[in-house]
């Protein structure tokens, strides 16, 4: 094998490698050597077809093979020769390749830069954190119960917001039903959003045995754009009015919510709450460390991550827009400062990315297979019954796996970091804690 540098400037390399015919000859004779002994010619025995033959016959498939099989091995021979950590998977372009002509491809490298890793003791953060307090678990108390409320049928009572009304709609167009909106013998609560504002609006103040007859237009992001934006005739019969009957927050309410006792109940709405505005707390942090160390770094980013992460993005950033899910933000931006911006953000990203993966490498931290099977398993309790699906995706998906161990790899780093660094604790309200989130 021989092997030629065409190119080295920044993270960029170029190789030319070449592997003379012999050699592509002897790979492709224990190659059909090896065919033979399992294939059938006529006419001949397993092992004992001629070389001409197999060659007439199996030739293509099998220098197909060695083609991918010895570019795979020289090129693995070519990075670990001279230890190169590449950022993407490499580029290859087969000049020419045959039994006479031997191989030869230009392989193009991209390259993870030279990172110096800093004192860490030098970062200082402030965590802020916050307490639940208990006024904050009193009125979440009562929006659990409020929202946990029943309701009782009471006669000649007229629709007021908050009521539920029992009812059957029926929409048409042109005559037509509009299947995707007809209510039969359905409960709705009336201000909860359930149904068009107009159509709650009219339900008002009207009581059980009334009939409503009108037209309204039907929004515009309707399921069923043959109807959205169009007048719509809706019949309504109102079946019964009922008001709301709030949960007395009570031993047995405690019980109907799965705790042992009202105390017990009170204790984990508590927790949960706590953990949320813990969460909150670290993901503050986690910024905030992030910040620190997007400027204590100057890195010559690789262009094919930046740019892998960048078309991430903006894929998402164009679904959310089909479906109509648009930061505020970037409503009434162009297209070109769009891109900008989040061509900003994928460098950072990017940038980060390298900065703890090498921080992680020289700490020697890894992700064990404890953890990883952990984090599969979290995920086999929020879907049951796709255990298997899981399992096996995982298992077949060398890539799935790499993506689920990244997340964790990155976590222990940052639990590295935050453990050597000084952080001091500022307490403060969970208002505060939460718009620092924005």
């Amino acid at each position: 094998m021989q092997i030629k540098e065409l190119k080295s400037k920044d993270l960029q390399k170029e190789f030319e490698i070449t592997i003379p015919s012999k050699d592509i000859s002897q790979k492709l004779n224990n190659k059909l050597l090896e065919i033979s002994q399992t294939s059938e010619v006529e006419g001949f025995r397993k092992g004992k077809v001629p070389i001409n033959i197999l060659k007439q016959k199996f030739g293509q498939n099998a220098l197909g093979e060695i083609l991918d099989d010895t570019i795979k091995s020289s090129s693995n021979e070519l990075i670990r020769k001279n230890n190169l950590k590449l950022a993407m998977k490499p580029k290859v372009d087969v000049k020419k390749f045959g039994e006479d002509t031997g191989l030869e491809y230009v392989i193009s490298l991209e390259l993870i830069p030279e990172i110096s890793v800093q004192d860490l003791k030098k970062i200082k953060l402030i965590k802020y954190v916050s307490l639940v307090h208990e006024d904050d678990l009193n009125k979440t108390l009562e929006n659990i119960a409020k929202h946990q409320q029943t309701f009782q049928k009471k006669d000649n009572k007229r629709v007021e917001k908050g009521d539920a009304v029992l009812l059957n709609m029926k929409p048409t167009y042109e005559n037509k039903l509009v299947k995707e909106a007809e209510i039969n013998n359905k409960l709705t609560v009336i201000g909860n959003n359930m149904m068009l504002p107009d159509i709650e609006k009219k339900i008002l103040n009207t009581k059980a045995g009334d009939k409503l007859n009108f037209i309204t237009k039907f929004p515009k992001n309707f399921m069923n754009k043959n109807i959205a934006e169009k007048d719509v005739k809706i019949e309504i019969e109102i079946l019964e009015v009922r008001v709301p009957k709030k949960k007395a927050l009570n031993e047995e309410f405690a019980k109907s919510m799965g705790a042992t006792n009202l105390e017990d109940f009170k204790k984990n709405l508590k927790d949960q709450m706590q953990k949320e505005i813990d969460n909150v707390s670290r993901t503050n942090l986690k910024k905030d460390l992030f910040d620190q160390l997007d400027k204590s770094y100057t890195v010559k980013l690789p262009n094919g991550m930046v740019d892998y992460e960048f078309e991430n993005i903006w894929k998402k950033f164009l679904d959310g827009k089909k479906k109509g899910q648009i930061d505020p933000s970037d409503k009434n931006k162009k297209e070109e400062d769009l891109k900008k911006e989040y061509k900003t953000i994928a460098e950072r990203r990017v940038k980060l990315g390298l900065v703890l993966a090498k921080i992680g490498e020289e700490n020697k931290i890894v992700v064990n297979d404890d953890e990883v099977q952990k984090t599969i398993e979290e995920q086999i309790s929020s879907q049951p019954d796709a255990k298997d699906k899981i399992l096996s995706f995982y298992k077949n998906n060398s890539q799935a796996l790499a993506s689920l161990k990244a997340p964790i790899f990155e976590e222990k780093i940052i639990d590295y970091i935050l453990s050597t660094i000084k952080i001091d604790k500022k307490e403060i309200s969970k208002k505060e804690l939460f718009k620092k989130q924005i």
